[in-house]
């Protein structure tokens, strides 16, 4: 039998017709691939700032626990003594200052005792969040350091502890139950609370690049002012669930308390 080209070309013609996409169908496909594409990107992003945010809690609650451990040792380890100037200024500087069996950091260590002292407080500089920990190390060969029955303590070194501390507060409890700011007697200080408000260092870019380190270091420090607070930390989770500052800002603070007990005195030789 003989097949005319015509009648090849229309053969083709039907089998291609049947084997190719109608433009309603590409149109389908192309909606189905872009709603795959939509939700894999949603789950990835989903994922990723899972992970980041994840990593950065990780850096905030080191950075916090670290700190607490630091000025937990050293308070451990205070001298509180009625001829030793004990916490002196402590409410009004705001700062908290004592003597401790820490050696402090000198140029020659061996020549210096395992006593100095110390002071913990926030950098009042406006761009700046930082603990600071300023120290005054006592040579055995300097015993007049230690300042016996004087009110006014040796000048210390400071040094930055810690970037990313907004806030810093701290309370005595006292053997009778009280809390407060600044004790009456030093010798009746039985334990110390320190609280701190803490950012990873990706939330203190957002803070920097929103102009908001300053007014949040001050609305910090205000919430804590009364005298008799039982917990910094609650009357800064309550402040933060009222502040006006984006989710970005307030989403990575993270607040640390701990109360330290003091260590029976040992004899100062």
């Amino acid at each position: 039998m003989i097949v005319s080209p015509i009648q090849i070309q229309r053969h083709l013609c039907r089998r291609l017709s049947r084997k190719a996409f109608t433009l309603i169908e590409l149109l389908v496909a192309m909606a189905v691939l872009t709603l795959i594409m939509m939700l894999f990107t949603q789950v990835l992003n989903s994922v990723s700032g899972a992970y980041s945010r994840g990593r950065n809690d990780a850096e905030s609650y080191s950075t916090g626990r670290a700190l607490l451990d630091a000025i937990g040792r050293d308070l451990q380890g205070a001298f509180i003594r009625e001829d030793l100037v004990s916490f002196p200024e402590a409410g009004n500087s705001r700062r908290l200052a004592f003597y401790t069996a820490q050696a402090g950091i000198a140029d020659d260590p061996v020549a210096i005792r395992d006593l100095s002292f110390v002071e913990y407080y926030q950098s009042q500089e406006e761009d700046i969040a930082a603990l600071i920990r300023a120290d005054a190390d006592i040579e055995w060969s300097s015993v007049e350091k230690i300042a016996f029955g004087s009110t006014t303590p040796p000048t210390p070194t400071p040094r930055t502890l810690s970037n990313g501390v907004l806030a810093f507060d701290y309370r005595f409890i006292t053997s009778d139950g009280v809390v407060a700011r600044k004790p009456a007697k030093p010798s009746s200080v039985i334990a110390v609370r320190i609280s701190l408000a803490v950012v990873d260092p990706k939330t203190m870019q957002v803070i920097r690049r929103t102009n908001a380190l300053s007014g949040m270091k001050t609305a910090l420090q205000t919430a804590v002012e009364e005298e008799t607070l039982l917990s910094a930390r609650s009357a800064w989770e309550g402040w933060i669930n009222t502040a006006s500052y984006p989710g970005s800002v307030l989403g990575g603070v993270r607040f640390f308390e701990r109360v330290v007990p003091l260590n029976p005195q040992a004899p100062l030789e």
